[in-house]
């Protein structure tokens, strides 16, 4: 019961702050994360990420992160009852100190991916990743846990023309003679 409690934590403790670090990421980006070039006739001809915009984003979330960081790690208390596993002293008993402590820096990455979306769509993305870990420390304990975070930076939908005949066949559908 007290790693789970140790688990439970540090993963909201982490991802409070991995989430505040994203936000001030965000907030740093001064233009559009994609680029989107088209022909004459307005046919996308090619989607990029914009390497400056991407850089602002990573930065700001970084620099964020470690700030709160330096500023010491977090506490909670629980009942003596609730670690143990018993119901009938859940809630009671003398508070136990849990502190959740960072252990290194926080990993930051970006991606971009394209999935389908529809007929003849697509959809391009950039996520952020990031990922750091936690110490969680008891007087009885310590465990560690890594805790990943990702958001969605940036999405753009990329229509084409709708065929007007469309066709799906897969070789599990032809029947057999």
């Amino acid at each position: 019961v007290e790693q789970s409690l140790l688990e439970t934590g540090a993963v909201g403790w982490a991802t409070g702050l991995l989430s505040e670090s994203a936000a001030a990421g965000m907030e740093a980006v001064t233009g559009s994360l994609t680029q989107m070039g088209t022909d004459g006739e307005g046919n996308v001809t090619f989607l990029s990420v914009d390497p400056v915009q991407l850089n602002l984003l990573s930065s700001a979330a970084v620099s964020y992160a470690q700030q709160k960081m330096s500023e010491g790690g977090y506490e909670a208390a629980v009942p003596l009852g609730s670690i143990l596993s018993s119901e009938f002293f859940s809630g009671v008993g003398p508070m136990v100190t849990f502190r959740f402590y960072p252990v290194g820096g926080v990993r930051v990455s970006c991606r971009s991916s394209t999935e389908s979306a529809g007929v003849n769509q697509t959809a391009y993305r950039v996520v952020l990743s990031m990922e750091m870990e936690v110490a969680a420390v008891t007087t009885f304990s310590s465990h560690t846990v890594t805790v990943p975070y990702e958001l969605i930076a940036a999405e753009t939908l990329v229509a084409g023309d709708v065929p007007a005949v469309y066709a799906y066949a897969s070789s599990s559908s032809v029947p057999e003679n």
